[in-house]
């Protein structure tokens, strides 16, 4: 009787955490999904993403997000994200309780909120990444075996994944330390 107790108790806590998840990722979904529209582009409905490819920084503004727009209630802010024309990953119930939540809420959010706030978390010091990239790519031609003077493939490539990387705050030298170990240049023809 205490072990189908025990394994009840278990399934429960699961089934509870595997639910939590699904909230998270969508409430990171609604966040993108209300981000392109706030940045006048016209997002996907679908939004498809798995939680592990998704930046730190991403998830970490979309908690910000909901903390101050919304009191850390992730249903109203999931809820507006489907009027707006998000799909919903989540079960019908749910996507109707988000809705109601959305449309009860006492303080809706508008668009000059989402694009003031993003703009808040997107904006970075210029200089600041510019020491960081110069600190990177001086450390990477180190360890490359390569003069300062000489040119390294990732100079020519799109530095998206720096400026990631400095948002996240990882420190350059191990940032360079990975290019070194793991990144392969491009084939000559994308550069």
């Amino acid at each position: 009787m205490l072990l189908v107790f025990v394994a009840l108790i278990s399934g429960a806590g699961y089934a509870f955490f595997r639910f939590n998840v699904k909230t998270g990722t969508e409430t990171v979904r609604a966040f993108i999904f209300l981000r392109g529209l706030a940045n006048g582009e016209r997002p996907s409905p679908l939004v498809n993403m798995s939680p592990l490819n998704v930046p730190t920084s991403v998830i970490t503004a979309a908690k910000d997000f909901v903390d101050t727009f919304f009191k850390g209630r992730q249903l109203p802010f999931i809820g507006v994200a489907y009027i707006k024309g998000l799909q919903s990953n989540m079960p019908g119930w749910y996507r109707r309780c988000a809705i109601k939540a959305a449309l009860e809420f006492h303080e809706p959010i508008t668009l000059a909120q989402v694009e003031a706030d993003l703009q808040s978390k997107v904006d970075f010091d210029e200089a600041e990444y510019a020491r960081y990239y110069t600190e990177f790519l001086k450390e990477l031609k180190r360890l490359s075996g390569k003069s300062d003077t000489d040119l390294h493939w990732v100079e020519l490539a799109d530095d998206e994944g720096q400026r990631l990387a400095f948002i996240d705050r990882v420190n350059p030298l191990t940032l360079a330390q990975w290019y070194k170990d793991q990144a392969t240049p491009p084939l000559s023809s994308e550069l």
